[in-house]
């Protein structure tokens, strides 16, 4: 279902916030204004209850502001997650297993330094380095 819209279950909280701004929109009571929310929050389709608000409520910015949220709220975006093996079955190296895979790089001696193309002049008064 990726990127689907799936109505999710609305809750007394989305009841309220619908039925005050409903009642904002038009005009009118929250009482009066209760059925119209409970109405469209029982709608089970983003594109019908986008159609119903756009019909009951107009297309004034406030409205389309309305429908935008409660079409947001109500048919939120399923996000696509991969599917991931459980974790019984992920195989995870021991610390002895990945020490033993790690490659230690091996130190430079003084002696194993090409210094044939070396341009710097040298000061006697240098010593090696140990």
């Amino acid at each position: 279902m990726n990127g689907e819209r799936m109505a999710r279950a609305p809750t007394s909280a989305d009841t309220a916030w619908a039925t005050q701004q409903i009642a904002t929109i038009v005009g009118a009571t929250p009482e009066d204004a209760q059925p119209l929310a409970e109405f469209l929050l029982g709608i089970d389709d983003a594109n019908e209850v986008q159609g119903q608000l756009l019909d009951m409520l107009g297309e004034s910015p406030l409205a389309l502001d309305f429908a935008f949220a409660f079409i947001a709220r109500r048919f939120p975006v399923e996000e696509a997650t991969p599917a991931l093996p459980p974790r019984s079955q992920v195989e995870t190296p021991s610390v002895d297993e990945t020490q033993s895979q790690v490659e230690t790089p091996s130190v430079e001696t003084q002696s194993q330094v090409d210094t044939s193309t070396s341009t710097d002049p040298v000061d006697p008064n240098t010593k090696p380095l140990p």
